[in-house]
């Protein structure tokens, strides 16, 4: 008998007998725990309403709701907010009032039920429609002194301004902001978003385009000496002793990148018809990239002597 204990087929077979008997008693609990229903409640889902968004604009009261999940523990653990979907369907509804639309739910596994609280929700859908507006500019800060800007390129300067007709009434104008501060090009350039406004500030609308380009030029003003270009010389027989201008310097105004670099500014005279010295008034003509020259006029005094 003792022989028969000690021996290995024996020895196997209560192994066995043990393994089967653990199994058992694990696939049992394991069953008990399937069966056994537990409730989760998710408070605050969000709704995705699927419609028309470029042409009907949606109303409702209510963007939230709470889920309950009912099913296994096992199951319920690994759930949450992000683990399956509500949406209410309307991509075939045209403008009008709808009542107790059903909120759907997706994503779930087949052995969890879902219960919405409520699981229907009231909403409007309004048709948009479309005007065009003008674009403006909108200047926010200031320039350095000596600076300012020319005149405002807005490519489009026109933009189609989509809503509902009750938005739209409340536009008051439509522009782009630009800040002026801080500013080291000669030229700004940059295509800048599109913002339209009421009287109590911005509206919810869509715009197309939605990026207008500016280009503004930034001009400088600068104080530079005159200095005579003399393109003929006095007849035979005179000779310049003296050109003094009155007053000898002048205001400049242009763009940036070109009257920083002016030392002075050049003035043509043409010395062929005077015999004698005399004062003359010298119009002062703006060149290409200059916008304004003050004085506009000034008297040049000529002193020639004979040879």
């Amino acid at each position: 008998m003792n022989k028969w204990f000690q021996s290995d087929i024996f020895l196997r077979f209560i192994a066995v007998v043990i393994a089967v008997i653990m199994w058992l008693t694990i696939s049992d609990k394991i069953t008990l725990l399937n069966n056994e229903k537990y409730s989760l409640k998710i408070p605050n889902v969000n709704i995705d309403f699927k419609y028309d968004k470029e042409n009907f604009e949606l109303f409702t009261k209510r963007e939230k709701v709470d889920v309950t999940l009912i099913g296994s523990k096992i199951f319920l653990n690994f759930i949450n907010q992000s683990s399956f979907d509500l949406f209410v369907d309307l991509r075939d509804k045209k403008e009008g009032v709808y009542t107790k639309v059903p909120i759907q739910i997706k994503g779930l596994m087949p052995n969890i039920k879902a219960f919405i609280q409520p699981p229907y929700v009231d909403l409007k859908l309004e048709k948009k429609i479309q005007k065009e507006f003008p674009v403006y500019l909108d200047i926010i800060g200031n320039l350095a002194n000596g600076y300012s800007i020319s005149k405002v390129s807005l490519k489009p300067s026109k933009v189609i301004v989509k809503g509902i007709k009750s938005k739209l009434d409340k536009i008051t104008y439509v522009s782009v902001p630009v800040y002026l501060e801080n500013l080291k090009d000669s030229v700004i350039t940059k295509d800048v978003k599109v913002q339209v406004y009421g009287k109590e500030g911005i509206i919810d609308v869509d715009v197309y385009p939605k990026y207008v380009n500016v280009n503004i030029p930034i001009l400088m003003t600068k104080e530079v000496f005159l200095k005579p270009n003399v393109v003929n010389n006095p007849t035979d027989g005179f000779t310049v002793e003296e050109l003094r201008f009155k007053p000898n310097k002048v205001l400049v105004t242009g763009l940036k990148s070109y009257v920083e670099k002016m030392n002075f500014y050049s003035v043509k005279v043409d010395l062929s018809k005077f015999k004698k010295t005399t004062v003359v008034d010298i119009p002062l003509n703006s060149e290409k990239w200059l916008t304004k020259v003050l004085p506009k006029t000034v008297k040049l005094e000529i002193k020639l002597k004979k040879d």
